[in-house]
């Protein structure tokens, strides 16, 4: 049945006039009862839908947390070839430290990889944690760096100035393996010694381990240190064993060739003269021979006589005597001269080879020994101003590959000069310490105004030139400085296994892959709520889920249309 509407509704409807009687003339009522349905709206939202939607958000959230998805990060191959090499070259420095006959103790590198150095030494610089140590001998430590060089604008051909120290050599070869990896020009300084369990072994130190390393082919041929200092309280070895600086030197001497020259060289030989030998043309100078030691004369040959323990040749005229000798007191005695020097082991007086009676009488680096100029054994043949390295004596103050500044200004300039003199005037895109040097990170409260990992910018505000490190200079100059410190924040960034009983397989750790949203699914998630929340705010749910009912079960009496 269709109710009738128009002018006349009234005379023929009694339901309307009844209500059109019962109110005044400006009553709503008077345009129909639906009117108040179609322009009233709640106030107020209710309580139910409210907790109904945040049921809907809490059951979002958990469907986003339970299907995360795993993703690759960006270059992985260069990351996995940096932990392939890392572990390369863990396994050089195990196989030389075997040769060495240096023993590994299991209790302190249960993963015996060599790199663990002992607890005390003389070049142990201070107290380290052995936790932190285990956790640097991790392959993918290679895999971090090229992420942080990445991080950090490197590219193929950039330079670099790297900053190391023996306290963390796993550390130390990760870095160098990702500058391979990625084609960089490293510069390095290190300092030798170390802190407990780092490469604190007299006769293994981290420059040992770099010069093993390129032996073996694993870094190229110039990829060593070019200047060391000797490390501990204001780099100055302060704090240290009285030995201390005489293993450091000697460590820096055996490993990094000094430029001063300690032996004559080809240049420094007399211009080649045409002599005479045997009856034959020779251009070599005549060396005379070296006379034999003796205490009587039993022990030398027939017709020499053992005086002022040479057997000397009886002669009684220079024609008895060999070429290059003359006959002085009835003895052959040796003639020197610039042009023809002595044999090695003797030393020229007075124009005559004769055996020392100090080592000043020796060639620069040897000493007087026996009554005869030979190789040191060690330091205490020196003296008490030298220490002896690779079987020469030498004076601390002769080695400029030394870095010997008198305090941390002096330290920290020094070094930047370094730097810029190794770059030939290439630009250093990057700064990468390794440690905790002083002459590196400044004092101690400077330091703590840098992050591990990649610093672009510092709240340095101003800190004093004498409180400053290297890695303020780099950072003011706007080049990015990578500080490698604090382990265990590190190793939890880059999910990488703390204080591991084994060394870890390349290719493993969250700096490969990493757990992520599916982006699609919050936003599906977030797109439903949202609808949800317009829905119940801007429509009285109420009321459609009347009217819905409502014309499921038809009109009713007094229920007019609209």
């Amino acid at each position: 049945m269709v109710r009738q509407a128009g002018p006349h509704r009234h005379d023929r409807d009694p339901d309307y006039r009844r209500c059109f009687r019962s109110t005044g003339s400006d009553s709503p009522l008077r345009f129909g009862v639906d009117a108040l349905r179609l322009f009233w709206r709640p106030t107020e939202v209710s309580s139910v839908l409210l907790v109904l939607v945040a049921i809907l958000a809490v059951g979002g959230f958990a469907l986003v947390e339970s299907h995360r998805v795993v993703r690759s990060l960006p270059h992985g191959k260069q990351k996995s070839e940096a932990s392939l090499l890392t572990q390369k070259a863990y396994e050089t420095i195990k196989q030389a430290r075997e040769d060495r006959q240096i023993p590994i103790d299991e209790t302190l590198d249960p993963a015996e990889s060599g790199l663990i150095g002992v607890t005390v030494s003389t070049i142990t610089s201070k107290a380290g944690q052995l936790p932190a140590k285990q956790t640097s001998i991790n392959p993918n430590w290679g895999a971090v760096f090229v992420s942080l060089y990445r991080k950090a604008g490197l590219r193929r051909g950039d330079t670099i100035a790297l900053g190391f120290s023996g306290s963390f050599p796993a550390l130390n070869i990760a870095a160098l393996a990702a500058c391979k990896v990625m084609g960089l020009r490293p510069i390095i300084i290190s300092s030798v010694s170390a802190s407990m369990w780092g490469a604190n072994h007299p006769q293994f130190t981290w420059l040992d381990m770099e010069l093993e390393l390129i032996k073996a082919g694993v870094f190229d041929k110039d990829w060593h240190s070019l200047y060391a200092s000797m490390g501990g309280l204001s780099d100055q070895a302060i704090g240290l064993q009285k030995a201390a600086i005489p293993d450091i030197l000697a460590a820096i001497t055996r490993t990094i060739e000094p430029p001063i020259k300690l032996r004559r060289s080809q240049n420094d030989l007399p211009e080649k003269k045409s002599t005479t030998v045997d009856g034959e043309e020779s251009d070599e100078p005549v060396l005379p021979a070296a006379p034999k030691a003796c205490e009587t004369d039993e022990t030398c040959d027939k017709g020499f006589r053992c005086t002022h323990g040479l057997c000397r040749k009886k002669c009684k005229s220079r024609r008895g005597c060999p070429s290059g000798s003359t006959c002085k007191r009835g003895f052959c005695h040796q003639r020197c001269k610039k042009t023809v020097p002595c044999a090695e082991g003797l030393h020229c007086y007075k124009r005559h080879c004769v055996q020392c009676t100090e080592s000043s009488h020796c060639s620069p680096g040897m000493i007087c020994k026996d009554q005869r100029c030979g190789n040191c054994t060690g330091h205490e043949e020196c003296g008490d101003t030298e220490f002896c390295g690779l079987g020469k004596c030498y004076n601390p103050d002769i080695l400029t590959r030394t870095v010997t500044g008198t305090d941390l200004r002096d330290l920290v300039q020094e070094r930047i000069d370094i730097y810029k003199a190794a770059a030939a005037g290439s630009p250093i895109r990057a700064y990468v310490n390794v440690g905790g040097g002083i002459a590196s990170v400044g004092s101690l409260q400077s330091k703590k105004r840098f992050r591990p990992g990649v610093n672009t910018r510092s709240s340095l505000g101003k800190v004093r030139k004498n409180k400053a490190g290297v890695m303020h200079h780099f950072i003011r100059k706007g080049v990015p400085v990578i500080h490698v410190v604090r382990l265990r924040t590190m190793a939890k960034r880059y999910g990488l296994e703390w204080a591991p009983l084994s060394t870890p397989n390349p290719g493993t750790g969250g700096v490969y892959e990493a757990e992520t949203y599916a982006i699609w699914l919050v936003w599906a998630v977030l797109i439903v709520i949202l609808l949800a929340l317009v829905a119940i705010t801007r429509v009285d749910i109420t009321f459609l889920f009347r009217r819905i009912f409502r014309s499921q079960e038809g009109d009713g009496p007094g229920a007019p249309g609209v």
